[in-house]
């Protein structure tokens, strides 16, 4: 049977198509949450050996998931340049800036900050989130009414490292475009490095213009930071009716088994989850121990013995406090 030249371009198109992998991002940037939230105080030779592991890390990772994904890496400094370039490249204007993330950009002078993030209330039900400060911070009500002082009936742009599904920006309930609408504050821009293009009709919805680094299509896909995958990170618990410490960090970990692990990391074979899961483990402990060599107790725990309340402190060793 003769094909004719429409035919032939489009059964090339379906098979493109159809041999396209879902795109899966890996971010980097260890050192920075390690120094910028944790604050420590870590020797350049330290910080050396862990974005060296943490390179490693992704390759080998990258060795078991690039067979079903499009896998990509986006290292620390590629993030903070690309917020950086989309800054100065289009606010002539003198926008006032307001970031949203507490582990990167240090180097951009943001006119304001707010902390702000996705707060798991029960454990049973990751669906269940609210939003909140980060650990240590001020609530987000007070933070709020700090920012109507300085930019009610004004115009502003945020800044943030990425938007996956935009839960955080565009919740109805409690969401932080609607919370600054009820102060007068209203967004103009938003800029990030990291956008999933599934969001773009969501910012068009809110009539806010979006400049970013780089789009991505997550769908069937993923975007995972390092340090979500090395349990540093996780999804963070609402501590309400938790009782401790204020320097401690509770999470629930993405690699606590392999079935968190697919649901949190997108990773639906079996095998493949086990595989990873013990990679992660393997590379968290390398990480530790550097941590560890670096004068600094690391102190893990769960709260009421259940393992998916993970807890997290770096305290100096007493040789580093004499």
């Amino acid at each position: 049977m003769m094909q004719t030249q429409d035919s032939e371009s489009y059964e090339k198109k379906m098979s493109t198509n159809a041999a396209k992998k879902p795109e899966y991002l890996i971010s980097k940037g260890i050192v920075n949450l390690l120094e910028n939230r944790y604050g420590l105080a870590l020797t350049q030779e330290v910080k050396e050996k862990i974005s060296s592991s943490e390179t490693e890390f992704t390759e080998r990772l990258g060795e078991e998931l690039s067979d079903i994904f499009d896998y990509k890496v986006i290292a620390a400094e590629k993030i903070e340049e690309s917020l950086e370039a989309c800054i100065n490249s289009t606010n002539q204007e003198k926008l006032p800036i307001i970031g949203l993330d507490d582990v990167y950009f240090k180097k951009i002078e943001f006119d304001n900050t707010i902390s702000i993030t996705r707060l798991v209330n029960d454990i049973n039900n990751f669906s269940n989130k609210t939003l909140g400060p980060r650990k240590g911070c001020k609530d987000l009500a007070e933070q709020m009414e700090e920012l109507e002082e300085d930019y009610c009936g004004k115009e502003i742009a945020l800044a943030d490292i990425g938007v996956f599904e935009g839960e955080t920006l565009f919740s109805e309930k409690n969401g932080l475009l609607n919370l600054l609408k009820e102060k007068g504050i209203t967004v103009k821009r938003f800029y990030t490095a990291i956008l999933n293009k599934s969001t773009i009709k969501k910012f068009e919805k809110a009539g806010v213009e979006i400049i970013s680094g780089q789009e991505y299509d997550f769908e069937n896909g993923d975007w995972l930071e390092v340090r979500d995958l090395l349990g540093l990170d996780g999804r963070k618990i609402n501590t309400d009716k938790y009782l401790i410490n204020n320097g401690t960090n509770l999470f629930a970990r993405y690699i606590q088994d392999p079935q968190t692990l697919k649901s949190g990391a997108s990773i639906n074979d079996g095998v493949t989850a086990s595989i990873v899961l013990d990679l992660c483990n393997m590379y968290q402990k390398k990480i530790l121990r550097e941590i560890r060599k670096d004068g600094y107790q690391v102190v893990e725990g769960f709260v009421n013995s259940d393992p998916r309340l993970y807890t997290l402190e770096f305290k100096k060793s007493r040789k580093m406090q004499t």
